[in-house]
């Protein structure tokens, strides 16, 4: 037998005895440290411009435990859009963006991983460029886990799966900045950054440790 075979077969074991675990250790569902409906309007100079909700058939798809979706400005500049969709565990996972946005007639223009220093901290992210018509729209985000950032959806379901047998939680949630442009990707890239670092604080006061 191969290498190659002998870590599949290994790999495969593994998999299937976590499934039994998780079958057999039912997370429990994690709530807030605060409702969304709490976070500022007002913070560090950023005015928020509105506030949407999605429809019943959308949070079907989505099944948030719960979520927020809002624009904000400041100093003339802007909007800037925060959306973050938290999942206890008890209900649906987060939906990946590389899904979601083709599905809605947007293409991804552009890709890449980076990592963020918010006050001190190290937070690895994704940012994205998609584009529908003659619409651009710069995405940064990131996935938050147990007190853990991640960029990658595959990491972010190992990390569920590591908490789900550990702790009997299966908490996560989708952080995402994002802001619209027509020429200047550079400059809407400075502002989608200044704002993660003006709210990773405030963002962080809501979600479970």
């Amino acid at each position: 037998m191969t290498k190659m075979a002998q870590r599949f077969i290994f790999a495969f074991v593994v998999i299937i005895a976590a499934a039994l675990l998780v079958n057999l250790h039912k997370p429990k569902g994690v709530v807030l440290d605060k409702p969304f409906s709490l976070f500022p309007g007002v913070h560090n100079g950023w005015q928020m411009l509105s506030e949407s909700t999605f429809s019943e058939n959308i949070l079907k798809v989505l099944d948030p435990t719960d979520y927020m979706l809002r624009s904000y400005t400041k100093d003339g500049e802007g909007p800037v859009f925060l959306y973050i969709g938290y999942h206890g565990g008890d209900g649906g996972g987060i939906h990946s963006p590389k899904h979601c946005m083709p599905g809605g007639g947007w293409y991804m223009a552009m890709e890449q991983k980076t990592e963020l220093r918010l006050n001190g901290v190290n937070v690895p992210a994704v940012i994205t460029i998609y584009q529908k018509g003659h619409s651009r729209e710069l995405f940064l985000y990131w996935y938050q886990v147990k007190g853990r950032a991640i960029n990658s959806d595959y990491s972010l379901k190992i990390y569920e799966l590591i908490n789900s047998m550990l702790y009997a939680r299966k908490e996560s949630a989708f952080i995402r900045i994002s802001v619209p442009f027509s020429e200047n990707p550079e400059k809407a890239m400075v502002l989608a950054k200044k704002f993660a670092s003006d709210f990773h604080p405030m963002i962080m006061e809501f979600l479970p440790d």
